[in-house]
């Protein structure tokens, strides 16, 4: 415990008053609040800090959606062994694509698509609507990696690569 010499009272004081701090009161300090004043003040500077760079993040990880704007073709292994070649023309407004999706079978609109963050996913009604194709997948540096189903005819993966 130290002491000190209160300037306006003249009295000797215990340091111990300070580190306790009083609601309301002044410091004994000229030009500075109590202690508990600036714990408070220091608290809410970091609730609003806090929420600050959570409102940041939210808008960040919308405003940074992967542009996947363009050309896209890939491969999908069958469950035969071959493989079937898609290209995509795709379009992003936002978090919403569209674009076509096009292989040997014929060229499809792309519905439902979105695109948050990594994740992509859109559906195909193939065959003229008889097959509905749902593609899931991530955005993985240059390459869009996806889980597709066809149908009730099970899962494939496709990935594609960007066409110049």
């Amino acid at each position: 415990m130290t002491r000190y010499n209160d300037a306006r009272t003249g009295l000797i004081q215990d340091k111990v008053a300070l580190v306790v701090g009083v609601p309301g009161r002044a410091c004994p300090f000229p030009g500075r609040d109590s202690l508990y004043n600036r714990c408070t003040m220091q608290l809410k500077n970091k609730r609003s800090a806090f929420a600050l760079c959570a409102a940041l993040f939210v808008l960040a990880s919308t405003a940074l959606a992967a542009d996947v704007t363009g050309n896209w073709k890939g491969d999908m292994k069958m469950a035969d062994g071959n493989a079937l070649e898609t290209t995509f023309v795709f379009k992003l407004d936002g978090e919403k694509l569209t674009g076509t999706a096009t292989n040997m079978y014929g060229e499809e609109q792309i519905t439902e698509g979105t695109v948050r963050g990594d994740d992509i996913s859109f559906i195909v009604l193939a065959g003229g609507g008889q097959f509905k194709v749902i593609y899931n997948g991530k955005i993985v540096g240059d390459n869009l990696k996806f889980t597709v189903t066809v149908g009730d005819f099970g899962d494939g993966e496709l990935v594609a690569k960007r066409v110049p």
